[in-house]
């Protein structure tokens, strides 16, 4: 393997819409759970998306901004109020443009679009669907979530699992086709309004207006957080995998060849489990994927490839990215609630985003 500068993920990736990455590494979306008054994003998550912007990734991807005040995915969500004025958001998400851009925090400025020190980032529109849990949003306690389905979320067998779900979640109400309708309507207006901040949401902007321009393989839910344990299941026992499969270390590389096939000339980006230089590198040229999406290890070190994976001076052997994993506790499995060790995990990366906003 040559060096970091040579290898494929160093290499610049031009999207449709016209946006280059400078490389193949991205800060993939996590929850900061940190919104400030009217769900806006404060001086906490513009010091959070500095750290990140000075780590020289290939994109910043920003976590949740639901699209609904009404419906979120936990309390301290970032959203997108209709009720707010436009001039409004676009002061508070054109800031947080800004933080995440500025490479050089003695610069005034960040730098322009496909210069130089500048770093791509988009939003995350949401809306959580069923995962919408009571309280969470400016709907009622008794006033359900909203869902293609009335189907309920499953956190585990047995009464207390059942209990918790009535408790935390209730059953989704099944949307109808108005409702759906408005929710397609209110993607559209978000798209629109970040469309207005500027250069950082040119993935919303290319599927408004063009096309898709990458798609993200990741996956996990409250039922099967997927994106938790990986591979490991929640005591840590490894599935079945071929040798291949465990080389290429992420969880949904596979999916991803099947999407590749289909779909040949769409850049992928997948997200979960990479832990090495070496098993990055072999997924994109082996054309698994283009991008690669790296969520907790960014916590654990935003800056992660300037420091680590394209820094020369780090030998292959050693470039390696740190994750900490939790196991399901003794009274959980007893209690048939994986869903609680995989929620100790959650928080422990939440509380550590919110270290890095203080600092």
């Amino acid at each position: 393997m040559g060096g970091p500068s040579d290898l494929q993920i160093a290499q610049p990736l031009t999207l449709k819409c016209g946006l280059t990455l400078p490389n193949r590494l991205v800060k993939a979306a996590m929850a900061e759970q940190m919104a400030g008054p009217n769900q806006l994003p404060d001086e906490r998550m513009l010091t959070l998306y500095k750290h990140w912007a000075q780590g020289g990734w290939g994109l910043i991807i920003t976590g949740h901004v639901h699209i609904d005040d009404a419906h979120l995915g936990a309390p301290a969500d970032p959203a997108l109020s209709p009720s707010l004025p436009s001039d409004t958001l676009i002061t508070a998400y054109s800031a947080l443009a800004r933080a995440s851009q500025t490479t050089n925090p003695q610069s005034a400025s960040p730098p322009k679009r496909n210069q130089p020190g500048h770093t791509p980032t988009i939003i995350q529109l949401n809306h959580p669907g069923r995962q919408s849990p009571r309280g969470a949003g400016t709907r009622s306690l008794l006033t359900p979530a909203l869902a293609p389905s009335a189907v309920p979320l499953s956190l585990g067998p047995g009464l207390l699992a059942r209990a918790l779900r009535v408790l935390a979640f209730g059953t989704p109400k099944a949307m109808s086709v108005a409702e759906i309708e408005g929710v397609v309507g209110q993607f559209a207006r978000a798209a629109r309004r970040e469309g207005e901040v500027g250069e950082w949401v040119e993935q919303v902007r290319a599927v408004v207006e063009e096309g898709v321009d990458f798609v993200e393989v990741s996956g996990g839910s409250y039922e099967d957080p997927k994106m938790i344990w990986g591979n490991d299941g929640p005591d840590g026992a490894q599935e079945e995998k071929s040798d291949r499969t465990k080389a290429r270390e992420a969880f949904f590389l596979e999916f991803a060849r099947l999407i590749r096939k289909e779909f040949p000339d769409v850049p992928l980006m997948v997200t979960g489990g990479f832990s090495s230089r070496g098993g990055m590198e072999r997924a994109v040229v082996d054309g698994d994927c283009d991008l690669i999406g790296l969520a907790r290890p960014a916590v654990l070190n935003p800056l992660l490839p300037n420091n680590l994976v394209l820094n020369s001076e780090v030998k292959d052997q050693d470039a390696r990215v740190y994750r900490r994993k939790h196991k399901t506790p003794w009274f959980a499995k007893f209690l048939g609630l994986p869903v609680i060790g995989a929620g100790m995990d959650s928080q422990f990366y939440v509380n550590k985003i919110h270290e890095m906003a203080k600092a």
